[in-house]
């Protein structure tokens, strides 16, 4: 059995508005509209295609608290290999 080739590191500075959260275990997913995506730290950015859709993310179930806000700024990451992908965020400090 090979392993898949891991997306490379990335990182985009969003600004969303929250549509929904659901918690499952330990993690909760956040859908939310990307109303801007820039670049972040030099990384390549992965999210501004997005602009005007919905994506969702994986957080921490200890993070969720935060998505209450409407509208939220955050650091997300495309995480994944050719067999599987997702979107995750950070609390930006």
């Amino acid at each position: 059995m090979g392993y898949g080739i891991s997306v490379a590191p990335n990182a985009s500075d969003v600004y969303a508005k929250v549509k929904g959260k659901t918690i499952n275990g330990e993690l909760g997913k956040v859908r939310l509209l990307v109303l801007e995506a820039k670049d972040y730290n030099q990384m390549p950015n992965f999210v501004k295609d997005k602009i005007g859709q919905e994506i969702e993310i994986t957080v921490s179930k200890n993070d969720l608290k935060y998505f209450e806000s409407e509208e939220v700024n955050v650091l997300v990451s495309f995480i994944g290999d050719e067999k599987q992908q997702s979107y995750t965020a950070r609390i930006k400090p």
